[in-house]
């Protein structure tokens, strides 16, 4: 979600800024206090039911909020998605895929029309336009409509840090496990993992001084917490790590890390499917 908001907010510069919640007790607090335009939910296996019921009752407060989800907890056959979306009519919009670009097309639509609600938005206007922006599903009026292409960030270096701009110090509280990724994607096609789809082959990779500065910029951060508070692990949110020569790379950041700061002590990645040396 920190990707997410680095990216619109690089696109969109006079968008006002992209808040980000973890805990639904700060959700609840959040949405009391105001009502906003537009509210993105992730869908995981892990967070579907929370998501659902979060979205289903912000509709019942605020049924003019545009609320977009994303994640891979979502089928893949169009009957089976237009099924979803009708069994769950407080989800106005799902992006499919990698959200980035996705979000920002759709956010920077709603900006050029002038729209700030979900009552504003006419069928037409849907069915027209929106079928020309990428990665995305809907239904509107018992009529389910998907977009015409799926889109990648091709190159990772658009998406600016989320780590290295302080957007998530706030996450860095001893709590919550650190994640960094220093590349989308996998050459495999596991029928089990959502990554064995052809969207997802080719692999991108961060650049080199982005891994680094994350890596480093995580350690600092644990390292200045009160011994108590401190967590000693870090999750690599690779698919393959170990399978590139870049990895080493990675590895040797954080062997130097954990000489000067003792950060990580664990780390927790998936490995590569060869090159198991």
């Amino acid at each position: 979600i920190g990707m997410l908001a680095e990216y619109v907010e690089s696109k969109i510069p006079n968008l006002p800024k992209i808040n980000l919640v973890k805990f639904p007790e700060e959700l609840s607090l959040e949405l009391k206090q105001k009502k906003p335009d537009l509210i993105g939910f992730s869908n995981y296996v892990w967070n579907s039911s929370l998501s659902d019921a979060y979205a289903k009752r912000l509709k019942e407060v605020y049924p003019d909020t545009i609320s977009v989800m994303g994640g891979p907890n979502f089928p893949t056959d169009k009957d089976e998605q237009k099924k979803y979306l009708s069994e769950r009519p407080w989800i106005d919009f799902y992006i499919v895929k990698e959200g980035e670009h996705a979000l920002y097309k759709l956010i920077n639509f709603f900006l050029e029309k002038k729209i700030n609600s979900i009552s504003q938005l006419s069928i037409n206007d849907l069915k027209n336009e929106l079928t020309q922006y990428p990665n995305l599903v809907y239904k509107k009026n018992d009529i389910f409509v998907s977009s015409n292409k799926l889109e990648r960030v091709m190159d990772l270096s658009q998406i600016p840090s989320p780590y290295l701009s302080g957007r998530l110090d706030k996450f860095l509280d001893g709590k919550l496990l650190p994640i960094t990724q220093t590349n989308r994607g996998c050459p495999f096609t596991c029928t089990f993992c959502t990554e064995g789809q052809g969207y997802w082959t080719k692999v991108k990779r961060k650049t080199r001084d982005v891994v680094e500065g994350e890596v480093k910029y995580i350690s600092q951060k644990m390292n200045s917490l009160p011994s108590s508070k401190k967590r000693t692990d870090l999750l690599i949110a690779d698919s393959n790590f170990g399978m590139f020569s870049e990895d080493l790379d990675t590895c040797k950041v954080i062997a130097e890390e954990q000489d000067k700061n003792g950060y990580p002590k664990y780390i927790n990645v998936a490995t590569g499917k060869n090159k198991k040396e």
